[in-house]
């Protein structure tokens, strides 16, 4: 069932969960500013910079992106320098 469930879910398992849904206190948002200042050299420690920005790149292109391009407003979009140029998103 373990190699059904990561075949159909695509993500690993641990522990009998998908990777990631089991929320702990340690999950929680961190809450303020300072706090998350602090937090910074231990968060750099434990994942790097470079990494940092390609994970945040990444949602962008993947979440982010999707978001916007799925927008009623961007299903088409015309060059306002010559109208007969546009794109259109048929995945809206």
């Amino acid at each position: 069932a373990t190699d059904a469930m990561k075949a159909a879910t695509g993500s690993p398992l641990v522990d009998g969960n998908e990777y990631g849904a089991v929320r702990t206190p340690l999950d929680a948002p961190v809450g303020s500013l300072k706090d998350k200042w602090r937090l910074l050299p231990y968060f750099l420690q434990l994942r790097s910079l470079m990494r940092q920005h390609i994970d945040s790149f990444d949602y962008f292109v993947n979440v982010d992106m999707k978001q916007i391009v799925q927008s009623p407003s961007a299903c088409e979009i015309r060059s306002d320098h010559d109208p007969k140029f546009y794109l259109r998103y048929t995945d809206c």
